[in-house]
């Protein structure tokens, strides 16, 4: 609101606005709801900082630093993308943040590469998901 309130009473210009609601709708909004759970991290230097992002986003005169207006709206993306990122690296706890993101840390260690699927192979992988092989035939290069 308090964005908004700025904007409205002029004190503020549309580009600007427009960066600091960047932010905040991808950056402090999304990770609020985390920094009131119990997950472990740095929760309270990861708030500070996307609420700093937010205000360096304030302060940063878009409508004259950029003259063209899709480098200007390429500039806010990665301004916010680069706040977003520092956050991820602020809280350090990826799986917490990404719940579905694969952990590098679970990934196996092991020197030998992986063998390259074979029909078999995928026929395999497809029972065990559920998927049935007849319709797989249908759409295949031997289909009529």
């Amino acid at each position: 609101m308090l964005i908004w309130f700025l904007a409205r009473t002029d004190v503020i210009d549309g580009w600007t606005f427009l960066a600091a609601m960047t932010v905040f709708a991808f950056g402090l909004a999304p990770a609020t709801p985390l920094f009131f759970s119990g997950v472990p991290g740095r929760r309270w230097a990861m708030e500070i900082w996307l609420g700093l992002g937010v205000v360096g986003a304030l302060l940063i005169p878009w409508a004259t630093a950029i003259e063209s207006h899709g480098m200007r709206v390429v500039a806010i993306l990665v301004y916010t993308l680069l706040v977003v990122r520092v956050a991820i690296g602020i809280h350090r706890e990826r799986q917490a943040m990404m719940p579905n993101a694969p952990s590098v840390e679970s990934a196996p260690r092991t020197g030998a590469s992986t063998p390259p699927l074979t029909h078999a192979g995928a026929l395999e992988a497809g029972r065990a998901l559920g998927i049935d092989e007849e319709p797989l035939h249908s759409v295949g290069p031997t289909a009529q």
